[in-house]
């Protein structure tokens, strides 16, 4: 991963990381002790903390070698959400930090965080801290003097 981070520091380019394992015969010698719970915590850690000591933090891909069913369940007992659920919180914690630290248009802070709309990060974020991005902002904005 950190080679990751050279490369993309490098080109210029965002590198996309995913978490999970596939088939057998592509998972590292140390998976085979490995419990699921272990399994899922590292996953967890990947996508909450970092990668191998760095805070490149990975997304879920598409085939990770489990069932949507299972990813539900393991989140669920280690974050006590959906994965839908935490991307969103980690998309509108983004934004409130965005939103008190910086002077961005609320379009761009919506395309930053991943959102397809001003209309849908608006909704999304009322949704729920209970007050529109605008309301947020200014009670809560960092004026750097």
């Amino acid at each position: 991963e950190a080679m990751l981070r050279r490369i993309a520091e490098a080109t210029g380019i965002h590198v996309v990381m995913g978490t999970g394992y596939y088939v057998c015969s592509t998972h590292p010698e140390a998976m085979k002790s490995m419990t699921e719970e272990q399994i899922a915590e590292e996953m967890i850690k990947e996508i909450t903390v970092g990668a191998e000591g760095t805070d490149i933090k990975a997304g879920v891909i598409g085939e990770i070698g489990i069932s949507e069913v299972y990813l539900r369940k393991l989140f669920a007992k280690h974050l006590c959400k959906t994965p839908k659920q935490y991307v969103l919180d980690l998309r509108l914690q983004r934004a409130k930090e965005l939103l008190t630290e910086s002077n961005l248009k609320m379009t761009d802070i919506a395309e930053i965080c991943g959102f397809s709309s001003v209309y849908h990060f608006c909704r999304a974020f009322k949704d729920r801290t209970g007050q529109t991005p605008t309301q947020y902002a200014s009670a809560n904005k960092i004026y750097n003097i």
